[in-house]
């Protein structure tokens, strides 16, 4: 039994060992991602500072209100035409 156990827990090693470069990798992709994560981080939080976010969120919010009221018209005016 302890024979079993024994190789039992040298395969299993054997595979932890198979697996470490795939293990490398996958932390390298976290990494670079991470960076590139706190980069866009620090743009953000230049943008905030500048202010320049308030137009960009004021000039999209006065698009969707023009575009609701079109389809509001639309859906309004619609069964009027048909008669």
């Amino acid at each position: 039994m302890s024979r079993a156990l024994k190789e039992s827990s040298l395969r299993f090693g054997q595979h932890l060992e198979e697996e470490k470069p795939y293990l490398d990798l996958a932390a390298q992709g976290l990494d670079k991602n991470v960076l590139g994560m706190q980069k866009m981080g620090g743009r953000m939080d230049k943008l905030r500072k500048d202010g320049s976010v308030g137009w960009y969120r004021t000039i999209i919010n006065v698009v969707i209100i023009v575009v609701l009221g079109i389809a509001g018209l639309i859906i309004l005016m619609l069964p009027k035409l048909r008669r």
